[in-house]
């Protein structure tokens, strides 16, 4: 049942993003405009289709940023191959190696998936785009489905290290990190100040921009205080209320710059989310982690964290705090994860060009070249039935079986004969 239910939910949370941002007078303004782009750079895949109607009305090629990563509507849009027998949707939290039930149950996801996007979401984002572009336009708007499928190239925030290797079409670009820059800035004093004084170094502990506080159950909150009143670490807590009876050696902040703090050199330990982001931050920065996964595609990214044996996962159901203090104790005191964690770091910093470079090259490309149609498969237009080519393996299997069946009758027949004349020789032999 769950197969069915995430999709539906993650589409319903996304629903009104497009039809928020269209409706901006500051949009609207510029709807209306003349104005002239080489490029147009978007985020389309995450709820936002509609917004695909930019390129239509500027006539201007599209690149896309898939901050998600990729998931199988993209796959499905763009033509890329989904290879679903080790690579599943982000509604599993599986590993890449998958038992029969876990590729059916992936399968029947899915397609789960397939089949709300199709007939549900992409509909009322058709919807959302024809009220708000339909009016520059003289003529219908095209589908939305093939306004999509002429994109020039996506940029997925993603790497192998964070995800699984497997195939990309040449518009399919990774770029996981691009929003990691080379140099830190200097933390706020107050900050500096606590860190400096952290002589067993510090955790940082966030649970991202959506978890509010308050959204925080009181004896998940009480476990953690407990657990940090426990070690000699100092510990920044990133949230926007302020829990009560702190331990001495926990700092609030309502916000803070999460990359600073993860690339300072005093960070033992990430308690997160295991949001894309912060996974990507934390394998740059090498820096071990404890994972609190919610909802959406953070289960899925821990278990490829643990998989690589670079931090531990907390069940928030069943967090207490012992569990949170094991945990400590293990990204604190058993090398192996920081270990593992420098190994993936030095793997995924190690690039040719760096990704934000990548970006910027594939944008001027795709401006210069006019969409780069060239770098689009046909695959993108063909039905499953075709691009599986499941009726050419209907074909071979009816062939196959008439040649079987006509080599068994044939041998029948011979048979027969042969018995039949073997029989009449007997007949007429002189006694």
């Amino acid at each position: 049942m769950e197969a069915f239910i995430r999709p539906m939910g993650f589409q319903l949370l996304t629903k009104g993003l497009s039809e928020e941002l269209l409706s901006l007078p500051q949009v609207e303004k510029l709807l209306a405009s003349n104005e002239k782009f080489d490029v147009i750079i978007i985020e389309t895949f995450f709820g936002q289709e509609a917004l695909i109607g930019f390129g239509h009305r500027f006539k201007a090629p599209v690149v896309t940023l898939s901050s998600f990563g990729t998931f199988s509507l993209v796959d499905s849009i763009m033509g890329n191959p989904n290879p679903l027998s080790y690579f599943t949707t982000y509604q599993l939290a599986f590993t890449s190696e998958l038992t029969f039930y876990q590729r059916l149950k992936n399968v029947i996801a899915t397609m789960s998936e397939h089949h709300y996007s199709y007939f549900h979401h992409l509909p009322s984002q058709e919807a959302v785009m024809i009220k708000h572009f339909q009016k520059y336009e003289q003529s219908p708007l095209p589908p939305l489905l093939d306004l999509l499928s002429e994109i020039g190239v996506v940029l997925l925030n993603t790497q192998p290290e964070v995800s699984y290797a497997r195939a990309w079409l040449p518009n399919m670009v990774s770029v996981g990190g691009l929003h990691i820059p080379k140099m830190k800035t200097s933390h706020p004093k107050e900050i500096q100040t606590f860190i400096d004084g952290a002589e067993d170094g510090i955790i940082y502990f966030s649970l991202g921009s959506t978890l509010s506080g308050t959204s925080i159950p009181d004896y998940v909150r009480d476990a953690f205080i407990t657990a940090f009143s426990r070690i000699p670490q100092r510990v920044i807590w990133k949230i926007d209320t302020t829990p009560p009876a702190l331990p001495r050696n926990v700092m609030v902040v309502a916000w803070a710059q999460q990359l600073d703090i993860l690339a300072d050199p005093k960070c033992k330990g990430f308690i997160t989310h295991v949001g894309l982001l912060s996974l990507l931050e934390a394998v740059h920065f090498a820096v071990p982690l404890i994972g609190v996964p919610v909802f959406a595609d953070q289960p899925w990214n821990m278990v490829k964290a643990e998989q690589a044996k670079i931090g531990v996962h907390l069940h928030i159901l069943n967090i207490s705090a012992d569990y949170v203090s094991w945990a400590l104790e293990e990204i604190l005191h058993n090398p192996v994860y920081k270990r593992n964690m420098d190994q993936l770091s030095a793997q995924m910093r190690d690039r040719q060009v760096s990704p934000l470079d990548t970006a910027a090259y594939w944008v001027e490309y795709v401006a210069k070249h006019q969409g780069a149609p060239q770098l689009r498969t046909p695959a993108r237009h063909m039905s499953s039935f075709r691009y599986l080519l499941v009726d050419v393996v209907l074909f071979l299997l009816v062939v196959t079986l008439l040649f079987i069946l006509t080599l068994y009758f044939l041998l029948r027949k011979i048979y027969t004969l042969a018995k039949y004349l073997f029989t009449m020789e007997n007949k007429i032999k002189p006694e």
